[in-house]
């Protein structure tokens, strides 16, 4: 008689899956968010701004000051609002109409640079499935920066930015990047020629300029089809059928009351860009090899926004304080009290999508255990903070984008 294979316990699937995802990565070992490379011959796009030009390279004081005449201050969003702040950021900027790229050969090195990316985010460099559009031109004066802070999808289909440094000698300027609690240092000033990417939902600044002109070109990197997946590698499901083979064993006898198998996503989307095909890095990959082991399997394969809200006491010794004025009171609030105590700890699906895009449900309850994380959230910073009375109790809320079996 031959014995059947025994089933892993309830409380393995979802680590087991949880563990078979965190397997897959591309041909780097880990994943890369931003990247840093230089030419090694010098890079002139002959830029004209009007009839004046081309700009020289290494770029002169006398061009420099045309185009910052040419130019205004970098914009930022505050709220509804767009303003100019110079704490916030200080670059000279022009906007693509604003000037001309006349070297007839620049195209083809952008397509290079395409290429290049491509083989650093694990997709196919003869065929990457996105390009490079001109966004603006930048130069920063000493002590120009910019604060921390993430791109917007600026048109359909974006995913990354693209930063080309042009000659102008520099010190300072260095981009950072923070992702998942992790920081890199981009120096612009030490290389000859270089150029960086970042996905665009990665937190980034730009160091002050100590001295001399730092000269950008910047790009948006652009999905050619936002309807077709990257050519990624065929991902390996065996591991994730095993899993979800188990799971299936498991709900038929009884001894699973999970319905659902939820699995954070690592970078962050908006509704417009929660879709396959869209999906970036390791997300990408992931999300492909469970649906393939899905579709394999006859399981549905999802993409969600899940909301967790925690309700709980506020960390002992604190209590609000205010101050009163002749007509009026302000509340002051400690942004960095944290939760003592968790009374309440809930978690919804707050909108599913199929792998198009299509929203199909909205509002689901899920349990703590269809997570394929035991506390997803634990260290994050919630977006959203509210204190009951007297400061006693204390609610935070995180989210994230999941894939949804």
């Amino acid at each position: 008689m031959r014995q059947q294979s025994a089933q892993p316990p309830v409380y393995q699937v979802r680590e087991r899956l949880h563990e078979e995802l965190g397997k897959v990565t591309d041909k780097t070992g880990y994943e890369k968010v931003a990247g840093i490379w230089a030419f090694e011959w010098g890079l002139d796009p002959k830029v004209h701004i009007g009839d004046y030009g081309p700009l020289q390279v290494p770029l002169h004081e006398d061009d420099a000051r045309y185009l910052i005449h040419s130019g205004h201050q970098a914009l930022f969003g505050k709220e509804d609002e767009t303003v100019i702040d110079g704490s916030v950021r200080k670059p000279w900027e022009l906007n693509a109409d604003q000037f001309e790229l006349r070297n007839t050969q620049w195209p083809y090195l952008i397509q290079d640079l395409c290429r290049y990316i491509a083989c650093q985010i694990g997709v196919n460099e003869q065929n990457p499935g996105f390009h490079a559009e001109l966004y603006k031109m930048l130069l920063y004066e000493p002590g120009a920066m910019v604060k921390s802070h993430q791109d917007t999808e600026k048109v359909p289909g974006m995913f990354g930015t693209l930063v080309v440094c042009l000659p102008s000698p520099h010190i300072g300027g260095g981009v950072v990047t923070h992702h998942n609690g992790l920081h890199e240092v981009l120096q612009t000033s030490s290389a000859p020629n270089p150029f960086i990417w970042w996905y665009s939902d990665i937190y980034h600044e730009v160091l002050p300029v100590q001295r001399g002109m730092r000269w950008v070109l910047t790009y948006n990197l652009v999905r050619d089809n936002s309807t077709v997946t990257l050519p990624i590698p065929t991902p390996i499901v065996h591991p994730l059928k095993q899993v979800l083979q188990a799971w299936e064993h498991q709900v038929a006898m009884g001894t699973s009351e999970n319905t659902s198998l939820v699995y954070l996503l690592g970078h962050e989307y908006t509704e417009a860009s929660l879709k396959l095909p869209l999906l970036k890095g390791l997300d990408l990959r992931k999300a492909a090899a469970l649906k393939e082991a899905c579709d394999q399997c006859g399981f549905l394969f999802y993409l969600a926004f899940v909301e967790n809200e925690k309700l709980g006491s506020a960390e002992d010794g604190y209590q609000r304080r205010r101050w009163y004025y002749e007509e009026e009171e302000e509340e002051y609030e400690d942004d960095d009290v944290g939760m003592e105590e968790i009374f309440e700890d809930e978690y919804s699906l707050t909108a599913v999508y199929d792998e198009h895009g299509q929203k199909i449900a909205m509002d689901i309850k899920i349990l703590h255990d269809d997570l394929t994380e035991y506390d997803p959230f634990d260290g994050q910073v919630p977006y959203r903070k509210e204190y009951g009375n007297l400061g006693r109790n204390i609610s935070h809320w995180h989210r994230s984008a999941v894939s949804y079996v």
